[in-house]
């Protein structure tokens, strides 16, 4: 049997994901190898699309961010900009 490891195949999805994420934004590429420590990357333009994308799917409903989710300020900002 030829069972598929669960963290690995999420694994090979982040590295997907990061390759077309890099691919749109090269400026991101370089961060990996400037920073030191853990750190985050943030795609505001992707949240704003994904928000975007559910909002058409729930026509007529209002849609809530729950900040506890990620507090961090431009990610509320842009929410809020888009209707959240």
């Amino acid at each position: 049997m030829n069972e598929v490891d669960p963290l690995r195949s999420q694994f090979e999805n982040a590295k997907r994901q990061f390759r077309a994420f890099a691919s749109k934004k090269p400026e991101v590429s370089s961060l990996i190898f400037e920073k030191e420590t853990p750190f985050l990357i943030i795609d505001l333009d992707g949240i704003k699309e994904r928000f975007d994308k559910v909002s058409e799917s729930f026509k007529g409903f209002e849609i809530f961010y729950a900040v506890k989710a990620n507090d961090e300020q431009k990610v509320i900002k842009t929410l809020a900009k888009a209707g959240a």
